[in-house]
This record gives C-alpha cells, structure tokens and sequence, in this order.
C-alpha cells in the first residue's frame, strides 16, 4: 500500500463505516507483532491520580511473564513487580505525569514472573480522541535488557582496563592517529616530570623524542622500537616502545604505547 492509498482509505473512513474496522484491524495486527515492544492504553478518569486499564498488547506476556489479564485487573500489577531500587523514583514520576497530565519518559527495572531482571523503557504521554473528547493515556514499553547489560560489560571492561593503566609499572599513553595525546599513566607522568593530566591534548613529544609510525601500525600490527624519553630537557634512560592500535569506545582508532 502507498502513502496516497493510505490517505485515500483514511478518507473513505469517515464515509463509508466498513472501512474503519479494517483500519483498526491493520492497526492492531502492526502493534501486536513488534517483538519486544508492548502498547498499551489507559482512559483517564475524572480524577487524574488514577486511570482504567482497557488494553495491553499480548506481547507483555512473553516479555514479563504475566498474563495480559492481570496488567488490567484491578491488583495494579506495575506497582507490584517494581525493582526495590527503582519504585520510589517511578512512583513519584507516575505521579507527577498523572497530575500534570505531561509525557513521562523513565528506565527502569521489573521483576518477572520467573525471577528474571528486566529493564523497561517506557514512553508515555496523554492523547485526546478527537470524536468524543476524552483523554487517554497511550503508552509503549520496550525490553532494553539486552542493551543494559551490554553497558554494564562495557563499564567493567574499562574498569578492569583503569584499573592496570593507572596501577602499570611502567608508562604508557594513548595517542590518536594524528600522534596527539589522549591520556597518560601515572608512571609514565612521574617519569617525565609532569603534572597529573598535563601530558594530555599535546605531542608525545613532550615525554620523549617525536616518533614516526611505521605503516605495520596502520595494519594493526605493534610496532617494537626504543626511543629516549625527556625529562623536561633532560635526557634520561632508554625506553623500549611498543605501539599498538586500539579502536576507542566510539570505533576511532588510537595507539597505545607503552
């Protein structure tokens, strides 16, 4: 179906009744098919601190493990199976959002039916039907689970790499392709004489004599060579130097040497 279809059924609607079920038919079949994702529709009471459940897509069975019965059941099954950490916050930003009547937007954490951790992210805002007047609250909750637990192995991962850059015995830096440095190690600062922080944004230079890279470090192969590190302009022993490319957490590639 095109774009100019799709408006020309839109019209017909308004004037011929049977093509409204098929719409909300299509409708329905797109949202209960997106794995993952759950919609879901509230009617807005007269007093905003409440809401009457009327529909929940299927999908947050197999995401939560929980019937879609009792999402609309009267038992207020969110409140229920709210992360301990996080129900305060939501709590108070459900509130909020009920009493303004605003777009609510939060991650957070449910427990599921087997015991299972999931992250939620949850948009929300109020919709008016433009038939009848009345308020509604539509909603969409995706399962970002996956995604959460890639940035936590993300965050060990550089903790675990922190952990033995600023603990090396010996001095390494990380330079970007065009020879600039990104950071230094402790070790490496105190054996050039700089202050914490000092060495970053300017030329290795700095540290040591200048170097060239070989073009076995574009292809990704270390590079094993020994320079003179500087000691503000004071010649100091020998270093060995093994220069390496690493792709930073954004896919640019940098050099770490050490």
């Amino acid at each position: 179906m095109t774009v100019d279809d799709h408006e020309t059924e839109m019209r017909a609607s308004k004037t011929e009744p049977s093509v409204g079920p098929r719409l909300e038919e299509r409708f329905r079949t797109l949202v209960e098919h997106i794995p993952g994702v759950a919609t879901c529709l509230d009617r807005v009471l007269d007093d905003p601190a409440h809401s009457e459940p009327l529909y929940i897509s299927p999908q947050i069975e197999d995401m939560f493990g929980y019937p879609v019965a009792e999402w609309l059941g009267e038992g207020e099954l969110w409140l229920q199976i709210l992360h301990p950490d996080d129900r305060d916050r939501m709590i108070a930003a459900d509130a909020e959002a009920r009493r303004t009547l605003s777009p609510m937007s939060a991650e957070y954490r449910l427990m599921t039916r087997g015991g299972r951790l999931a992250w939620v992210s949850e948009k929300a805002a109020v919709v008016r039907d433009v038939a009848t007047g009345e308020l509604y609250w539509q909603g969409v909750m995706v399962d970002i689970t996956e995604r959460k637990r890639a940035e936590e192995a993300l965050r060990a991962s550089e903790m675990r790499f922190r952990t033995i850059f600023d603990a090396a015995a010996f001095g390494v830096v990380t330079v970007d392709i065009r020879g600039r440095v990104i950071e230094a190690n402790p070790t490496l600062e105190l054996m050039a004489g700089y202050e914490q922080g000092e060495l970053a944004g300017g030329s290795p230079g700095r540290a040591r004599r200048p170097w060239r890279a070989r073009r076995g470090a574009k292809d990704g192969r270390g590079d094993r060579r020994r320079c003179r590190s500087v000691r503000r302009g004071t010649s100091i022993a020998a270093q060995g130097r093994f220069p390496a490319p690493v792709p930073d957490r954004h896919g640019a590639r940098a050099r770490r040497t050490r």
